[in-house]
């Protein structure tokens, strides 16, 4: 009896401590600016955190899916070689085109990269201005993911950002803007692929 008791106090007193890890508020802004130089502040995005742990198998999928369309578009351009028939070379070049489009198109880019996900440890709404404040643990690295879309001119324009933070940096001030846009290549970026326009 008096062993259950002193373990209770030991779960009691030190469980807290596991369970209260330092945690540090991170702030940032979304917002798109136009050739022109207009800025479009973007509300009611939703903008979420999600710990490297929980990143590293959606990385290793990433990873092999990307391996797997470099066998296949190989592949392809081996059976193109060998062909003699126009027709068939053209099916070929059309998968492979299709295969390809992945990674010379921003919008399919993020499109895929934000499908499928790992669940967020944190997940924020931007306010009218475009503002939003999350609280994430002090220690380690988080992806920030945030899609958006505004009318432009009779069509849609879609924006995807997918960005490493760490509050453990000095820099907890964030901005989702079009030089971290998916495709864009920044330093901040979780893959960092750039795709010409």
């Amino acid at each position: 009896m008096r062993f259950r008791s002193r373990a209770m106090l030991v779960l009691v007193l030190v469980l807290p401590l596991f369970a209260c890890a330092p945690r540090s508020e991170l702030s940032g802004q979304v917002f798109i600016v136009t050739k022109g130089g207009q800025n479009f502040k973007l509300g009611l995005v939703t903008v979420r955190g999600i710990s490297f742990e929980k990143m590293k198998p959606y990385t290793i999928r990433l990873e092999e899916g990307a391996d797997i369309r470099q066998k296949r578009i190989i592949g392809l351009k081996a059976r193109f070689d060998a062909s003699n028939d126009l027709e068939e070379k053209r099916q070929l070049v059309v998968e492979s085109g299709k295969l390809s489009l992945i990674f010379s198109n921003k919008e399919e880019l993020g499109e895929y990269l934000l499908t499928d996900l790992p669940p967020a440890d944190v997940t924020v709404k931007t306010d009218a201005d475009g503002h939003f404040t999350m609280v994430l643990p002090h220690r380690g690295r988080f992806v920030l993911a945030a899609q958006a879309s505004r009318e432009a001119g009779g069509t849609t324009e879609r924006y995807y950002w997918l960005i490493w933070v760490s509050l453990e940096s000095a820099r907890q001030d964030i901005m989702l803007s079009n030089d971290n846009l998916v495709g864009m290549g920044s330093e901040d970026a979780f893959i960092k692929w750039k795709v010409e326009p």
